[in-house]
């Protein structure tokens, strides 16, 4: 994880690992700096508790954003998809872009 906090510290995009584990439990195992700017909570909050980021998404956009995350796990393909954030700190919404390609973990999870 240090080389990939050291390649991603000053890349102006957010890059995050999510794992899900095979009893649905949700974890950012990685998240660089510029999480905090896109959405005001720092990469130590969201690692911490994946729900402190989970919970800045929109409320309008995370049914949407679920079901096209579980279709992604279903099929092992790639997404891509605009959505918005709400701002922790400011309360501002951010339009956000999101690619995230699945892969199975050696614990069964993805």
């Amino acid at each position: 994880s240090a080389r990939l906090r050291e390649v991603t510290a000053n890349v102006p995009v957010a890059v995050y690992q999510l794992h899900l584990s095979p009893s649905g439990q949700r974890r950012i195992a990685f998240c660089s700096h510029a999480i905090g700017r896109i959405c005001g909570v720092t990469h130590e909050e969201a690692m911490a508790d994946a729900k402190a980021f989970l919970a800045q998404i929109h409320p309008d956009d995370q049914a949407e954003l679920a079901a096209a995350f579980a279709k992604s796990i279903g099929s092992g393909s790639s997404w891509s998809m605009d959505f918005r954030v709400l701002h922790k700190l400011s309360g501002e919404t951010v339009w956000v872009h999101s690619e995230l390609q699945t892969k199975r973990a050696s614990d069964g999870g993805v």
